[in-house]
């Protein structure tokens, strides 16, 4: 199932990226400039009133829908989370440490930061 998730995630994404396009708005296919449709809103900010420019008329329809790429990605993260309990047993691991003298760290000077 993580495998799954794992690999159709970033394609399916990909796909659905790749295939959005600049020039396709609604009755508008040879791409020029008068297929867009500027708006001018005026929203209230901190700084005093702002004019934002967006483009009505240019939603398109994504090759995929997201509620797939969502179920993907927010199923890929529990999955992750998830892993924990799938992974056998194993033991414990014991890691020992010795630092000697012909290291290349030098054992009797002190380190300058703890100076």
């Amino acid at each position: 199932m993580f495998a799954a998730h794992t690999v159709l995630l970033p394609c399916i994404g990909i796909a659905d990226f790749a295939s959005y396009d600049d020039f396709k708005v609604a009755g508008c296919r040879s791409g020029g400039d008068d297929c867009y449709e500027w708006a001018e809103v005026d929203i209230e900010t901190p700084f005093g009133p702002e004019a934002v420019y967006t483009m009505r008329g240019s939603a398109q329809t994504p090759a995929v829908p997201w509620q797939l790429l969502w179920y993907l990605d927010w199923g890929w993260f529990l999955l992750l989370g998830m892993t924990v309990i799938f992974l056998p047993d194993s033991p414990a691991l014991e890691v020992k440490y010795t630092l000697t003298k012909g290291s290349a760290i030098d054992v009797d000077k002190p380190s300058a930061a703890l100076l």
